[in-house]
């Protein structure tokens, strides 16, 4: 039998839970849900406020609100190179402050390098030789350019359109842009930065071709009677650089493995012949008895694990005959 006062009780819980989930009631969970002390309106919006708070908070470290604003950071391969400048109808120029550089802001990779007309302003005195060189961005690689000459201005023109008049002097260089990235090309005068410009080089230069690693020997004479050997060594991503050479006059038989005349030591350039030809160069003087020199320069393909050649100028194939770095090749006369 229930006492009104319960009855009041159970009266009360049934009506809150009218407002829950579906659940199964019992009169002994119903009793102690009721008997738990009751939150007061006071705790109830306290609560409501202080989570509020927390929302707000999480919002303004999510936006930035409250932040002073900061620039977002740029992807890793962005590049934003020199927009020209231009004089006149066609020449233009990047970079400043006293050194300008008739150069497009996008290049294609190459190994091989460009010619750059670079204007000083102020021109340089006769005694001042500047220095350009290119440096990547992204991981500091520096390939230095090399000092051509001075030009004058009324020898540049487009068609019949010669260069507007401008301040200072011209300069020619040669510059290499081998990979591809953002690059800053600088000009210096005396050690000291004149000028600098940001271009994209976009692509990458073809492989240099295969070379045999080796001692080379002509087996026959090229030219008037001259035999000679190199030895190779790793291009390391060099399109040219010097190795030893040596040369000597053969026997009466043209055969170069039997030197009649002592063995000179020289040194000869080997080259790339050609982007993308995959071909050598190489190339060596020889002095004359006037007093003056002779060049040779040989063709060289990989053939396997040798070369064949073909002197330049000249139709008749060159054989070598290898052998392996530090073996000679050539018994001493």
């Amino acid at each position: 039998m229930m006492t009104d006062e319960f009855e009041s009780r159970l009266r009360r819980v049934l009506k809150d839970e009218a407002y829950r989930l579906p659940i199964r009631l019992e009169a002994r969970s119903l009793l102690e849900r009721e008997a738990r002390p009751r939150p007061s309106w006071i705790g109830f919006a306290a609560a409501t406020i202080a989570a509020v708070a927390v929302i707000v908070a999480v919002v303004a470290v999510v936006t930035g609100v409250g932040r002073p604003p900061t620039a977002a950071s740029p992807p890793a391969d962005a590049c934003s190179p020199d927009e020209p400048v231009i004089h006149g109808s066609w020449w233009d120029e990047i970079g400043g402050e006293n050194a300008f550089f008739h150069l497009q802001n996008e290049l294609p990779a190459s190994r091989y390098r460009y010619l750059v007309i670079v204007r000083f302003d102020p021109n340089l005195s006769a005694d001042q030789e500047p220095v350009i060189w290119a440096e990547r961005l992204s991981d500091g690689r520096r390939v230095d350019g090399s000092y051509n000459s001075r030009i004058r201005s009324r020898g540049v023109a487009r068609f019949d359109e010669p260069i507007p008049r401008l301040p200072g002097g011209l300069f020619l260089f040669e510059q290499a842009f081998p990979a591809s990235g953002c690059w800053r090309v600088s000009a210096a005068v005396d050690g000291n930065i004149a000028g600098s410009a940001t271009i994209r080089v976009t692509g990458e230069p073809p492989s240099l071709p295969e070379l045999p690693l080796g001692r080379f020997v002509t087996l026959r004479p090229v030219g008037e009677s001259l035999c000679f050997e190199f030895e190779t060594s790793d291009p390391e991503d060099r399109l040219s650089f010097d190795i030893p050479l040596r040369w000597w006059n053969p026997s009466d038989s043209d055969d170069c493995l039997s030197p009649m005349s002592d063995l000179v030591t020289s040194t000869g350039t080997l080259a790339v012949y050609g982007e993308g030809q995959g071909k050598w160069a190489i190339r060596f003087a020889v002095p004359q008895m006037d007093g003056g020199s002779r060049e040779f320069r040989v063709i060289l393909e990989p053939d396997g694990s040798s070369l064949r050649g073909w002197q330049e100028g000249a139709t008749d194939q060159v054989l070598f005959l290898r052998t392996d770095p530090g073996e000679p090749t050539t018994p001493p006369v």
